[in-house]
């Protein structure tokens, strides 16, 4: 009986103990100070994007907007962004942007636009930009970039991850 007694005092005295030292760890006056301020840190716009296969060239209709990075000259890539305002969360429309770009490495931009998908009976919203591959089109792998400018003079860029399964590439 004494043993239980003496034990559940030892363990109490060790949970008081535990809770003295965190205690005091965390009533120090110093605290972290960030590097930027909330207006600084919620400057950049946040990108998402994706690829699917679009409508035009000679894809079978299953086919259409089905996420796919594989593809042959003449068959139709869609870029599909989404951009972020990083102090609400909110996703950003045509009106709250001035543009949003698709660049690929060898200098060729495109400008996307803002929509409803599917265009005949709209189930989202988003910006996108339908390329058709030359047929002359160098085949390997693309990385390409989407930037994104707001009306406010905020920007943001969506880069691929460098992972060669994941780059849209180009086919024979």
């Amino acid at each position: 009986m004494k043993l239980k007694k003496s034990w559940k005092l030892i363990t109490a005295a060790v949970l008081i103990g535990a809770i003295a030292i965190v205690a005091a760890a965390c009533s120090g006056s110093s605290s972290p100070t960030p590097t930027a301020s909330p207006t600084q840190a919620a400057k950049n716009l946040i990108l998402s994007s994706d690829m699917v296969t679009g409508s035009g060239g000679t894809v079978a209709p299953a086919a259409v907007c089905v996420l796919d990075n594989v593809y042959k000259p003449g068959e139709e890539v869609v870029f599909r962004i989404r951009v972020y305002d990083p102090a609400t969360g909110a996703q950003m429309d045509n009106k709250a942007l001035s543009s949003v770009t698709v660049s690929l490495p060898d200098g060729q931009s495109f400008n996307a636009s803002y929509g409803g998908h599917p265009s005949t009976n709209p189930l989202d919203h988003f910006w996108s930009y339908c390329w058709v591959i030359p047929n002359n089109y160098p085949t390997g792998t693309i990385s390409y970039t989407a930037t994104a400018t707001a009306v406010d003079g905020r920007t943001g860029t969506f880069d691929n991850f460098n992972v060669q399964p994941s780059l849209l590439t180009v086919v024979q």
